[in-house]
């Protein structure tokens, strides 16, 4: 385990979501407190181009004789080809590429041969160096100019719709901005990993450049920002941290160049918070400092439980202790966590999503989602299928949705697969679909195990791209009483707009 800036960290730990990510390294950066966090599309040129390889060859049997018959005092091509049985023709040809090769003099009006130094070269090493053109494909990163091996990456259409597209940082680099120190290192790479002879050869130069396309390569970035209002950004591969990106894209964004997407003005941002959200808010906010010890200390109880279960035994002396210890431990473990249930928790941004599938993993009768919005993004296909997963465990899934009466058009796209769910024979009758209208309160209750009052639009907001420095706070509550009253105010609207529901009560 490793601790950093308060959270502790797991080496090795598998993430496989951003939000797992955001929460993993929230408190990361000391003094500072994360504002964002989004999916970056990161700019690489594609570079097809034409290279030039000095490469060794081994001479063909009959050029090798030739050279040895002409080291031997043979004068003329007529000499050669009485000397190996070959016509002149065949001696010929193999003379003329041996002068091309600049291996031999050859006077053509003469037939006279004389050989060069590089002949005689040739013939002590049996080979001989020639150039050669080749394709040969690389990339160079967009942002930090560093020259990489091809791989398969996506096109602008492929990302700009689910990531932020990072804007260049490298202009598109000309035929004499090509860096060939930098290119012989791609090289030596792909020659080291791909065990291939293509590439055997010293780089003399580049021909021409074929052709130059832009692709992207997606990395998760979370944003921090301390109260001066600077700005610290960490870029990682999945849990793999990419340093090197860092401090150029701070030094972008002193350019105003887009490297952080900017908060939408969209009708959802809404502030208008009711008084129940208002009364739990401020009792969390209260109780945070509580909260975060009562964590704490669960995390000590948990890994002293863990710590003490491992350890071995030789005496029946020593296994009473130990089981008395862990006995203990246990029961101030269970303690805690009851003392925990009872505090209204903060939830920040990062952390309503993975409660949402949570509850949706979890709930074993029944989920209430009241999400004012509904859009395409947010009910993607991995909340869709953890939808359906608790409809196939009969699990009773409830949605309540609508700002207006009226219906968008991107409100009936993102309903569209939901209405789908509800027209499966077995499972359908699981999922309710309620167009309250006039609804302002984002809830989420699962059984009456939790439940979460939010300022978070569970369905419209995934809280990743295009939404800049945008604070979503909510309450989380493990108290059945506040679960069983928000479940029967909202069966009572329900009741009230003439709709057809039975919430699970």
């Amino acid at each position: 385990m490793h601790n950093y800036g308060g959270v502790t960290v797991n080496k090795g730990q598998r993430i496989t979501t951003i939000e797992q990510l955001a929460s993993n390294y929230a408190k990361s950066v000391k003094g500072y407190k994360l504002v964002n966090y989004y999916k970056g599309a990161f700019p690489i040129y594609r570079l097809s181009t034409e290279i030039i390889l000095q490469r060794k060859k081994e001479l063909g049997v009959i050029q090798e004789f030739c050279l040895k018959f002409i080291r031997a005092q043979a004068k003329t091509a007529k000499h050669l080809s009485n000397f190996m049985g070959l016509s002149g023709k065949v001696i010929e040809s193999n003379l003329m590429e041996l002068h091309q090769l600049d291996m031999i003099n050859f006077n053509f009006a003469t037939k006279e041969i004389r050989l060069t130094d590089k002949g005689i070269e040739t013939l002590e090493n049996n080979n001989f160096i020639v150039p050669e053109r080749i394709d040969y494909t690389f990339l160079i990163d967009g942002i930090t100019g560093e020259y990489q091996l091809n791989e398969s990456l996506d096109k602008l259409d492929m990302v700009k719709n689910n990531s932020h597209v990072i804007p260049f940082n490298i202009v598109k680099p000309a035929i004499d901005d090509i860096n060939i120190r930098s290119i012989k290192n791609t090289i030596e790479e792909n020659r080291r990993l791909n065990n291939s002879s293509y590439l055997d050869g010293d780089l003399l130069n580049i021909s021409k450049i074929e052709k130059i396309e832009k692709r992207y390569r997606k990395f998760n970035v979370l944003v921090f920002a301390n109260e001066k209002g600077d700005i610290e950004l960490q870029v990682y591969d999945k849990n793999k941290r990419c340093m090197n990106y860092e401090s150029i894209l701070i030094q972008m964004l002193d350019k105003k160049l887009k490297v952080i997407p900017i908060v939408e003005k969209v009708e959802d941002i809404d502030n208008n918070k009711n008084s129940i959200y208002d009364e739990y808010f401020k009792e969390a906010q209260e109780n945070k400092e509580e909260v975060n010890e009562l964590k704490k200390q669960i995390q000590v109880l948990e890994e002293s439980v863990e710590e003490n279960s491992d350890l071995d035994v030789q005496t029946e002396e020593e296994f009473i202790s130990k089981t008395m210890l862990i006995e203990e431990l246990q029961e101030e473990l269970l303690k805690a966590k009851e003392m925990l249930k009872k505090k209204p928790q903060i939830l920040d941004t990062y952390e309503h999503r993975p409660i949402l599938l949570k509850a949706l993993k979890e709930a074993q009768t029944q989920v209430v989602i009241v999400s004012p919005w509904i859009k395409k993004d947010a009910t993607d296909y991995e909340l869709r299928k953890e939808i359906k997963n608790a409809m196939d465990r009969n699990v009773k899934v409830v949605i309540c949705y609508g700002i207006t009466n009226e219906i968008e058009d991107n409100v009936k796209y993102a309903l569209r697969p939901l209405e789908e769910l509800k027209k499966e024979a077995k499972i359908g009758k699981n999922l309710s679909l309620i167009k309250l209208g006039n609804t302002h309160e984002k809830v989420l209750v699962c059984d009456k195990t939790f439940v979460v009052i939010t300022s978070f639009n569970w369905l419209s907001f995934k809280g990743d791209p295009k939404r800049g420095f945008r604070q979503e706070t909510g309450t989380l509550n493990e108290d059945q009483e506040v679960a069983n009253m928000m479940l029967k105010n909202l069966q009572k609207r329900i009741d009230e707009s003439g709709l057809k529901c039975n919430i699970i009560i």
